[in-house]
């Protein structure tokens, strides 16, 4: 039996984290009361609002009915880590870091679930706004 190379325990690493992320967030919802979506509001306006806005691109995609086009899982693992997800091959992540001129996305380790759920909370609250419908998007989920 050979022994594995560093790159490919990288390569295991990431993919074992992010089969962790996934299932640790596959129980979660995201909330629907009025606190967390405060709270997400104000989560928004400290991490996410320099590059996100909601209709229309900035640095980043906009973000209106994200909630409703990615499961949650894989919300929260590319909100923690997106450059995880993108070295896991995973097709939209990389789709993204491609359009996006491989602009990457800070970690947010410091946010943990209940505070990812409270930013997708505030934006799938916020994309009810017919202002902000999916239509408006020019960055599709694939």
């Amino acid at each position: 039996m050979q022994p594995y190379h560093l790159s490919e325990m990288k390569y295991l690493f990431i993919v074992l984290c992010l089969l962790s992320a996934y299932s640790q967030a596959q129980t979660l919802n995201i909330p629907t009361d009025n606190n967390s979506i405060q709270s997400g509001k104000k989560l928004f306006a400290d991490h996410c609002s320099k590059c996100h806005e909601f209709g229309k691109q900035n640095i980043g995609p906009s973000l209106a009915s994200i909630t409703d086009k990615m499961p949650t899982s894989w919300l929260i693992a590319f909100i923690q880590n997106s450059q995880m997800v993108i070295r896991s091959g995973d097709p939209y992540a990389v789709f993204l870091y491609n359009e996006y001129n491989n602009m990457v996305m800070p970690e947010f380790p410091q946010l943990d679930n209940n505070q990812i759920l409270d930013i997708l909370a505030y934006i799938k609250d916020t994309s009810l706004d017919k202002t902000y419908t999916a239509d408006n998007d020019t960055i599709d989920a694939h």
